[in-house]
């Protein structure tokens, strides 16, 4: 019941900063310096055109009115339209958002995987040369960005020992499978292609693991420290002097607290990772949301702009909920109560 009361609070604030944040989006998008219709129709549009347009997207009026008339359609599920690309904005994000969230669901196992396994192995061998070898390694890692991690697995893997692919998300040549969840690896299975979800699958593998090595070392670091610092306290001696078995203590004493710092950090570097795709997906030439976003801030399309950022902070929200719920799930002692109140 706690919990249920806990995430109505949470969603209710989510809702306030949804609204501050699509005021300021909208703000920022409208003040860009710049003629958006002039730039969207080219120098050669008449001065007729660009008035009768700016008219038809209130354009001419104050920024309250602009502003008002947007949020109403957004109410309504209507993004408005993008100059960029002639198309519904919300037409848009189901084509260009899939390739984006294919990216960043491999990149988030990958940053769960490294996070996981460097931390229990360092923790498990504190104070060793193995787990000195992974500290340096995770301090690298977590301090170098991810287009340094691209442009280094770019020169390794794809320049000098040719194995994997740098551009698009199928090699030209292999068919797509129908679409079904737009995932092209997703969909290769459930159509039963297997050369064109090993192919996709080769293409995912250098920009999702440069997107989840910061995140992944940082996470890692993180568990190290909680086993570390768990395994000295007294119900774990306590357990070892009744006989307990290291690893079943490991497992069902000291991981599940460790990694309760790790998981607020894991659910926010999830949401952060469509942040760094705007890079990667560019290095890439990947066809993702990102990028999409990249070429509209770059044209100055408000309306597609307003929608990526707004996305983007549902994004963030959504993420920081389900930090709370996971946290509460490892340790109901802690409580999102505490959470939501600190």
């Amino acid at each position: 019941m706690e919990i249920i009361k806990t995430i109505w609070k949470k969603t209710i604030y989510s809702l306030i900063v949804l609204i501050g944040l699509s005021i300021i989006t909208f703000s920022m998008a409208r003040l860009m310096p710049g003629n958006t219709i002039r730039m969207a129709l080219g120098s050669r549009a008449p001065e007729w055109v660009v008035e009768k347009v700016m008219k038809e997207n209130h354009l001419d009026e104050s920024i309250y009115k602009q502003y008002y008339y947007w949020f109403k359609n957004i109410l309504h599920g209507d993004l408005g339209s993008s100059w960029l690309t002639g198309r519904s904005v919300m037409e848009d994000i189901k084509k260009f958002f899939p390739a984006t969230l294919e990216i960043a669901i491999y990149a988030i196992i990958f940053m769960g995987i490294l996070g996981l396994l460097s931390g229990v192995i360092a923790g498990w061998f504190a104070d060793s040369w193995i787990d000195n070898i992974i500290r340096v390694i995770a301090y690298m890692g977590s301090s170098v960005p991810s287009y340094i991690f691209a442009i280094f697995f770019m020169l390794i893997f794809s320049y000098k020992l040719q194995i994997l692919p740098t551009i698009g998300r199928l090699s030209s040549g292999v068919i797509p499978p129908p679409a079904i969840t737009h995932l092209i690896t997703i969909d290769a299975l459930l159509a039963g292609d297997f050369n064109a979800f090993f192919d996709a699958l080769k293409h995912l593998i250098l920009p999702a693991t440069a997107l989840g090595m910061q995140p992944g070392t940082s996470a890692g670091r993180l568990i190290r420290a909680g086993i570390v610092g768990n395994a000295g306290k007294d119900y774990i001696i306590a357990a070892k002097s009744y006989g307990i078995p290291d690893k079943l203590i490991m497992l069902k004493y000291v991981l599940k607290p460790s990694i309760i710092p790790a998981a607020s950090i894991f659910a926010l570097s999830s949401a952060c990772i469509f942040v760094e795709a705007f890079i990667i997906e560019g290095m890439f030439n990947w066809p993702g949301f990102a990028r999409y976003g990249m070429n509209a801030l770059l044209s100055k399309d408000l309306n597609a702009i307003s929608a990526v950022i707004l996305i983007v902070g549902i994004l963030y929200i959504l993420a920081n909920i389900i930090a709370d719920l996971t946290v509460f799930w490892l340790d109901p002692r802690i409580g999102i109560n505490i959470r939501s109140e600190g």
